[in-house]
């Protein structure tokens, strides 16, 4: 009754992009007026890793990108990630997929 130690994956390997994607769907309903553009809220994302994603494939990586630049001019506004883990020496998010 619990989560064994072969199931727990790596911050790096979650489902960071999915997540992403479903908070995109939720502000995505412009009939409410939930825009990013037009309400100027912003997305934060909280993670126990370093900034490391292993995308499932590139055309996820492809989609969420879309949907976050298409958000409007403030996009890089609009997607704030915080890593919790020592910081790294390249610059984050960096995404990898196979291939």
């Amino acid at each position: 009754h619990g989560i064994r130690a072969t199931e727990l994956v790596e911050a790096s390997r979650g489902n960071l992009l999915e997540c992403l994607n479903i908070v995109l769907d939720h502000f995505d309903q412009h009939h409410l007026d939930r825009s990013l553009r037009i309400t100027g809220q912003s997305i934060v994302c909280l993670t126990a890793g370093n900034g490391l994603i292993h995308a499932a494939s590139r055309t996820l990586f492809e989609l969420t990108h879309s949907r976050i630049t298409s958000s409007g001019p403030s996009s890089a506004k609009a997607f704030h990630m915080v890593c919790v883990r020592e910081p790294p020496l390249h610059q984050v998010p960096w995404v990898q997929w196979e291939g």
